[in-house]
C-alpha cells in the first residue's frame, strides 16, 4: 500500500491523497473500517476543506 502522495501542481484544489491498492473489494471494505484508517480520515478532515474519492476496479 502507498499513501501520503502530495500534489505539486500549485493551482490544483487537492494537495493530499491516499493511494492504495487492494486485492479485493472485501479488503477495501476492511480497510475503510480499520481503526488506523479512521485516524487518517480524521487527519485528512482537519487539513482539508473538501474531498473526493476514486475507487477503481481493474
Amino acid at each position: 500500500m502507498r499513501y501520503g502522495c502530495y500534489n505539486v501542481n500549485e493551482g490544483d484544489v487537492f494537495h493530499v491523497c491516499i493511494d492504495s491498492v487492494f486485492d479485493s473489494l472485501d479488503d477495501l471494505n476492511t480497510y475503510i473500517d480499520h481503526p488506523e484508517h479512521q485516524k487518517v480520515r480524521a487527519f485528512m478532515n482537519e487539513v482539508s476543506y473538501d474531498k473526493t474519492v476514486f475507487d477503481y476496479e481493474f
